[in-house]
Order: C-alpha cells, then structure tokens, then sequence
C-alpha cells in the first residue's frame, strides 16, 4: 500500500488542484449534503502527515464512489506554509482564528476559512489532524460536549480537553462557533513515521464511519495497529498554557506528559526567573520540540482517570 502512497508534494500538487470556493479544499461527495464532515491537515505547514493521509483517502473514495453516501471537505490549512515545508510563514495560523486581525498571510487565510465555515453549515463534524516533530505523541482533543463522539471516534487513551478560556484563535473553536457540530483534533505521532501516516488514515475512516459517510471495516482494522489504544482514559483539561519565553527550561527531573507538579513546585526557569505551580497539576506536552515559534511549551492541567465505554 505504501508504495502508492502520496509523498509532501504528491499531496501538495494534489490540493493544488482543489476548489475555486476556497484554496486547498478538496471536496468528495455522493450528492448527499445532509451527511458531511470537514477534515482538515497542514494547519501547520511542516506537518506532512495529516495532508499526505488525506489524499490518500480522498482518492480511495474516488475509487469507491458507490460506497460514498455523503460529502467530505478535505482541507489544506496553509497552503504557502506547507508548499514551503515551514510551520507557518508570519504567524501560527492555529492561534489566528476569531480575533482582530493583522495583515499576516495566516490572519487573512484564517478569514478565508472562516468565511467557508459560514457558507457551510450543514457540515455535522471536523476533525484536524496534526502530528510532531520530535517523539510520537498521540492525543486526542476536543470540548467535554463531545466526549462520547470523541471516544467512538479515536481509541486514543490521551485526551485533552480545549474550552473558550485557553488556546485563543485555534481552529475548532472557530468551527465550534460557526458550525455548533461536533470539533477534535488528533496528534497523530511523528511527521515522518508510518505509523503516524496510519493513525491519521485510521481516524479519517473512523470519522467518516461515525457519520455514515463511508464505512470499510477491512481497510479501518488495517489501520487501527498503531493506534495508542487501551480501557483506561486519561483526560486532561487545562488550569494554565505554558507561554515561550526566553531562556526557558524545565528544571523538574522529568518532562513528560503525566508528571505530577506540586502547588508551590518551581518547574521551569527562564529570563524573567522562576516559573511555580499555583496549584496541583499535571504536566502536559503536546510536543517536546521548544522553540520560540510554538504557541504553548505545554500545559499545567489537572486529571481525570475514565474506563472506556465499550461498545456492545
């Protein structure tokens, strides 16, 4: 399978081609418009994953037209960032939704967007895929709305939930607010590993299964390998976001996802001094690869452990 599977500029050429509605948008559709979902990649241009797994299942259901019974967007965040295998070209497109806007090349994509999402509100679902440069996180994140959607869809163990308080101008809280459907996004692993280009695959099937778009059990099991799976949730809901700052370094012996912060606990340091937990917390990090361009270092979050419902 992988030897016709699309490489970066496979995908690029490919969403190159897409609709006059909105640049990157590439939609498959049976004619039905009341079952539709949005899936989108390469909000951030270096991620290659997420892009190059939805042309791979946009052309699959070409192939497959009579077992379509929907419509399916699939979206290419930011064009110019990817074609330039850059994270972004002036500013992180997925911090520039629903704000005042700047002259940014992502603070005008981000209208163009938004501006499709109100055109478009029959759409019932969105999922955005993501993945990182350095380890293999995989995460799952969404509103607390959504939670019985989100674990239909993603077997994923490691969830973060998102609110209106935390992660301003991210994309799913742009589409939470105009389509009022159910929004997730999902760290698929390592840009470059297969099996991040797997479970990205894997939750687009699953999604579409979950809208009664698309359904193919053989090809979703094949798939379903490499995801981080098990019967036991740990959900994560942000207390506070881990601003860039100059000089910044985690002091604590260990920095991973899960670890237990005390109240009073100095875990970081920086320019401006000591960075201290207000209260009990856990360290979350969506990625280990702290540059001064990401958004966030992590998050202080506290925890919650939930037994997967299983289905019957």
């Amino acid at each position: 399978m992988f030897d016709s599977y699309p490489t970066q500029s496979d995908a690029y050429e490919f969403f190159s081609g897409g609709s006059r509605e909105l640049k990157g948008l590439v939609t498959v559709t049976s004619g039905n418009t009341d079952r539709c979902v949005l899936i989108s990649g390469g909000i951030h241009g270096d991620e290659s994953c997420g892009p190059s797994s939805m042309t791979f299942i946009a052309r699959h259901l070409r192939a497959n037209m009579g077992r379509l019974n929907g419509t399916v967007h699939f979206l290419l965040g930011n064009p110019e960032a990817f074609g330039a295998r850059k994270r972004f070209m002036e500013k992180d497109l997925n911090r520039s939704f629903l704000s005042s806007y700047s002259d940014s090349y992502e603070a005008k994509r981000g209208k163009e967007i938004e501006k499709f999402l109100i055109n478009n509100r029959n759409i019932k679902g969105v999922l955005d895929l993501h993945s990182v440069p350095v380890g293999d996180t995989q995460m799952l994140i969404y509103k607390v709305r959504d939670k019985d959607i989100a674990q239909r869809v993603s077997p994923i163990s490691t969830h973060l939930l998102y609110d209106d308080k935390h992660l301003k101008g991210l994309f799913l809280k742009a589409a939470d607010r105009y389509l009022n459907c159910f929004t997730a996004a999902v760290e698929c692993g390592n840009h470059t590993a297969k099996e991040s280009h797997l479970r990205s695959m894997f939750h687009i099937l699953s999604m579409l299964k979950e809208f009664e778009i698309f359904d193919e059990p053989e090809l979703l099991n094949l798939f379903s390998s490499e995801v981080d799976d098990g019967p036991i949730i740990t959900r994560y809901e942000i207390i506070e976001s881990i601003t860039p700052k100059t000089g910044f370094k985690y002091v604590i012996p260990k920095v991973a996802t899960g670890v237990q912060i005390s109240k009073g606990m100095i875990y970081a340091q920086s320019d401006e001094g000591n960075h201290q937990a207000t209260k009990e917390c856990c360290l979350v990090l969506p990625s280990k690869d702290f540059k001064m361009e990401y958004s966030e270092f992590g998050f202080l979050c506290s925890k919650e452990i939930i037994t997967r419902k299983i289905s019957s």
